[in-house]
């Protein structure tokens, strides 16, 4: 994942979503801000509000 992350970066990305077994099983996907590196969790139908 540490990959992903750096390619993330170099895209300028303003944020990666993480969405594993757990993540899925639990209705939720982990947002990570790429300027600010804060994660958080929100759940699935939240997403597009959270990305405002």
């Amino acid at each position: 994942m540490k990959a992903q992350m750096k390619s993330a970066d170099r895209m300028s990305a303003r944020y990666t979503a993480i969405l594993g077994e757990d993540e899925l099983n639990n209705g939720v996907i982990a947002l990570k801000s790429m300027s600010t590196g804060e994660q958080r969790t929100v759940k699935l139908e939240e997403l597009a509000q959270s990305l405002v």
